[in-house]
């Protein structure tokens, strides 16, 4: 769904994220959200539901505004993958089971009001520990899996 109905670079087709389609960092190093003062961390933060256009799917704040957590396990594998991983959904180690031993940092995707452009796309990812619950600039996505796709 982050990548639109035709496998593109974001949810509205394959223009860079900018301020008017995604809530992220400018390219003077600001937040394009609500109250950023200043590259500082704790001067910014999420915005409202559906503050940027939907994309062509119908959904709204697919890219920027809170990265998100997913299940994988990171391994630096996965970009070394490139277009043998284009259209599939790579577990990541251990099949994205709740333990996996050797791993201690999981996936986050997106971007957000804190990243520039270049974390705002679907393919994007990084790395971080999840057990840090101070991060102010992330979220999660409900989702649920559809039988067969439209």
């Amino acid at each position: 769904a982050a990548r639109g109905p035709d496998g593109d670079t974001h949810p509205w087709g394959n223009q860079e994220s900018d301020c008017t389609l995604a809530i992220i960092k400018d390219s003077t190093g600001r937040s394009c959200g609500r109250q950023q003062r200043s590259t500082r961390p704790t001067s910014g933060r999420v915005n409202e539901v559906a503050a940027r256009p939907a994309g062509r799917y119908g959904l709204f704040d697919m890219m920027g505004n809170a990265e998100e957590w997913v299940a994988d396990w990171w391994s630096p594998t996965y970009a070394a993958c490139g277009e043998a991983c284009l259209g599939r959904d790579p577990q990541g180690p251990c099949g994205g089971a709740d333990e996996c031993p050797g791993h201690n940092r999981r996936v986050v995707r997106g971007g957000s009001w804190y990243w520039p452009a270049s974390h705002a796309t679907g393919y994007h990812r990084r790395r971080h520990m999840p057990d840090n619950r101070l991060i102010h600039h992330f979220g999660f996505r409900c989702a649920q899996s559809l039988p067969s796709a439209p």
